[in-house]
């Protein structure tokens, strides 16, 4: 969904991988329903993946903006049945492994994120708006080794636990659980 072009005035899933449902397997006109939006590094899970019982799990492994930067290529995996065996993971070379856990409530669309590298000031990454309640998106993303201010937002101002659904995060940082929550206002920080 590269927000340029004809996408330029997209009001949400601005250069982001977009999971859509539609009706007729696709083969007539129905309506659809928007059912994710992914970051690199998020996955969305089916639970009972057309009926069979087995979940389905979506992930975007890459987006490539580099290669060439007018159209981004994105690299998906999709997996049936049990989730397969955690492959080794990508060694974080030069850099610290941020892995952010956010399980959301019933109001995915409140929550966003950010990560800011206090040694030069600027926004590493970033995440949410999310578009399903009562599903887990990870990231794992490698970052420059330095010290960091993650803010989690919730819009409304009631955190993403528990009045409105049993949301949680969990942040690590090089293997080691450094934030984790639910309950707050309309933000919470940790450095």
């Amino acid at each position: 969904n590269r927000a340029t072009g004809v996408n330029s005035q997209n009001d949400e899933a601005d250069d982001e991988v977009t999971i859509v449902e539609t009706g007729q397997n696709g083969e007539a006109y129905s309506q659809s329903y928007l059912k994710a939006t992914l970051l690199q590094g998020e996955s969305h899970q089916f639970s009972n993946w057309a009926g069979t019982g087995k979940p389905l799990t979506v992930t975007v492994t890459d987006i490539d903006q580099d290669t060439n930067p007018d159209v981004w290529t994105a690299t998906v995996s999709v997996f049936l049945e049990d989730l397969p065996p955690t492959p080794a993971p990508t060694p974080c070379t030069g850099g610290s492994d941020f892995k952010l856990t956010v399980n959301t409530d019933n109001y995915p669309g409140e929550t966003t994120w950010t990560l800011v590298n206090l040694c030069t000031n600027q926004e590493q990454s970033q995440g949410g708006p999310y578009q399903s309640s009562g599903t887990e998106y990870v990231t794992d993303v490698c970052v420059p080794s330095a010290e960091y201010v993650f803010t989690i937002n919730d819009s409304y101002g009631d955190g993403v636990c528990c009045g409105y659904g049993t949301g949680s995060y969990t942040v690590e940082y090089d293997g080691a659980l450094v934030a984790s929550g639910g309950q707050f206002g309309s933000s919470e920080s940790t450095t």
